[in-house]
């Protein structure tokens, strides 16, 4: 399942750091109360976890971003945008997120005044 996750936040332009994978892991395995000991104390995975992790999803990479190349800088057109639109829309209404709240802000305190 993390590993699903990570795919899914790299397709959609997020890929997760390291640290931010490790806390990820941490916090699953905590919701899911599988979580080791060694793990509670220092608040997120071990180095040794992510390099099993790793090794045995290979299809995953750590790689440092590359900075913009040109291909990439063109490539932010009409087509990819409203692709991308079209994707996020999806999502949205797949998980119910376009119906409008009742509320928007929080209600205001009652003041006490002189």
């Amino acid at each position: 399942m993390l590993a699903d996750y990570l795919k899914t936040a790299s397709k959609m332009c997020y890929g997760l750091t390291r640290h931010q994978t490790k806390k990820v892991a941490f916090d699953y395995a905590m919701t899911n109360d599988i979580c080791p000991d060694k793990w509670k104390e220092i608040t997120t995975a071990s180095d040794d976890w992510l390099k099993g992790f790793m090794s045995r999803h290979r299809d995953l990479a750590v790689r440092k971003p590359e900075s913009t190349s040109l291909s990439r800088a063109t490539s932010f057109n009409k087509h990819n945008v409203n692709t991308f639109f079209e994707k996020i829309s999806t999502v949205l209404r797949e998980y119910n997120l376009l119906q409008p709240t009742k509320k928007t802000a929080a209600p205001s305190p009652i003041l006490v005044k002189s």
